[in-house]
């Protein structure tokens, strides 16, 4: 949620801030959390930007992926849940028995 990392030209489009939120204070308390070796400062730092996030409402706590699959014996195919991509990251490869 830095605001450096907002997708733009000058950054050839790369950043993965791709919400592009940006509020004031903390791109400094994130700088500050990415860069402290100290458990306590980390932990105290991560309740800050937490809290600032709420605050400025930069995201809802929804599931990104469904952790439940559920399929019928006439799926044919390889039926997994891949946890970055999802469970239809191999669509295109299954099948339907008749």
């Amino acid at each position: 949620f830095c605001s450096k990392n907002i997708p733009t030209a000058e950054n050839e489009f790369s950043g993965q801030n791709w919400t592009r939120t940006e509020i004031e204070g903390l791109d400094a308390v994130l700088e500050e959390l990415d860069t402290t070796l100290d458990e306590a400062t980390q932990s105290d730092l991560g309740k800050q930007a937490d809290q600032l996030q709420a605050e400025g409402m930069a995201s809802l706590p929804l599931d990104p992926l469904p952790n439940i699959l559920i399929w019928s014996d006439t799926v044919l195919g390889d039926v997994s849940d891949n946890p970055v991509l999802g469970p239809f990251h191999n669509l295109n490869l299954l099948g339907v028995s008749s």
